[in-house]
């Protein structure tokens, strides 16, 4: 199940980098307009840079003493959308018994892909109210957007705490991002954070992206880069194309790591290859240098 609306969160992390974050169904775009200073000395270098992002003019302005300019760019780094609801169909066990109605799952599944959004909440709504955790956290994401049924938060969190009670990582990241954004439920970074933790901990890798910020930034927790650096790589390993362009500007300025500029590269190359804009953008200002 993807979702077809978009919901926004704010974050703020380091890179010198303030930024509001939005996320938009079938792919993750950047803020509009986002503005960031990045100041850095490295063998005489002194770099400030301030950018504009998703079709405002990009400006910088350097000085340096003895060496060539080194290439550098401000990235906004992204919380990932909801998704993967409703694509797998594996067991769960709860008190000695697998999980049931999993062909209801399915067939909510395929009602969604065909644009029944009302047909497939009634087979989430079946499958979830028979415990199913994967079917929680479908039908509460089709409260979070008003997709198939009105829009209602607290309903949304009510089904996301369901699936995230029986240890879902996907309902314990979902929930997360509520209280994160105080949506249906007292706004909770506290809240927030220990989500991120279980989920990560479960393999999500937007949670192990949230999580590198937050110890980047020594937000919620004290700041460490080498443990920011360790959940960067947990989430650039699966794909996650964001936390890519982390640990490329972490091994950049040897945050965590020492620095390698061929690292900093080869991650934002990566990552550009996924279709990350800002990668894409940073790459394109190497070029030049």
């Amino acid at each position: 199940m993807q979702e077809q609306q978009e919901f926004s969160s704010e974050l703020r992390f380091n890179f010198n980098i303030n930024v509001t974050i939005r996320e938009h169904s079938h792919f993750i775009q950047s803020v509009y307009g986002v503005a960031a200073c990045i100041r850095c000395i490295k063998n005489n270098l002194r770099l400030s840079t301030r950018i504009s992002i998703e079709g405002n003019e990009i400006m910088s302005n350097t000085k340096t003493k003895r060496n060539s300019l080194l290439a550098v760019v401000a990235v906004v780094l992204t919380v990932a959308a909801f998704t993967g609801c409703g694509k797998k169909e594996k067991t769960e066990k709860e008190s000695g018994k697998t999980e049931v109605f999993a062909d209801d799952l399915r067939k909510g599944n395929v009602a969604y892909e065909a644009g029944d959004y009302e047909a497939a909440t009634e087979f989430f709504r079946i499958a979830a109210q028979e415990g199913n955790s994967e079917a929680q956290v479908c039908l509460g994401r089709a409260y979070y957007f008003g997709m198939g049924v009105e829009q209602n938060s607290q309903e949304a969190v009510k089904w996301f705490r369901l699936a995230a009670d029986q240890g879902n990582p996907q309902g314990q990241f979902h929930l997360s991002i509520c209280y994160l954004n105080g949506e249906g439920v007292e706004e909770s970074f506290d809240e927030a954070l220990q989500l991120w933790f279980k989920a990560a901990e479960q393999g999500v890798d937007r949670a192990q992206f949230n999580l590198g910020n937050c110890y980047h930034n020594g937000k919620g927790v004290p700041e460490n880069k080498s443990e920011a650096v360790k959940w960067y790589c947990l989430a650039a390993n699966q794909g996650n194309s964001d936390a890519m362009v982390a640990l490329g500007f972490c091994y950049l300025f040897g945050e965590g790591v020492k620095p390698n500029k061929n690292e900093f590269v080869k991650w934002m190359r990566k990552s550009a290859e996924l279709g990350n804009q800002n990668a894409q953008k940073a790459l394109k200002i190497i070029e030049k240098y």
